[in-house]
């Protein structure tokens, strides 16, 4: 186990009753990358993985948990840990994500 350093911060914006934003920012480091290194059989892999940052918007519409719909965000930029696992050239990943909970 490489055992993972987190140090984020994130903050929320209620923008309207019904309308909130949502930001947060983490640093991603390795405690260890041995066993990184000797599970996938390469040299050394750097302790810093990136930076992942996302964003969410959290929409409810009659101000009551019973209709929530949320859209969301999120990349990684990646640090000199993730090129040495996955490559350099590749592209920094992302996600979206939309979702809604209706309760009765």
């Amino acid at each position: 186990n490489p055992g993972t350093m987190l140090l984020g911060v994130g903050v929320d914006f209620d923008l309207t009753p019904t309308l909130r934003v949502t930001l947060n920012a983490n640093q991603i480091w390795f405690e260890n990358t041995s066993s990184v290194s000797a599970v996938r059989n390469q040299g050394v892999v750097d302790k810093n993985l990136g930076l992942d940052l996302s964003l969410s918007l959290t929409y409810r519409p009659h101000m009551i948990q019973n209709v929530v719909l949320r859209a969301s965000g999120a990349t990684m930029r990646a640090g000199p840990g993730y090129d040495n696992l996955f490559g350099a050239s590749e592209p920094d990943p992302y996600s979206v994500v939309l979702n809604a909970v209706l309760t009765y």
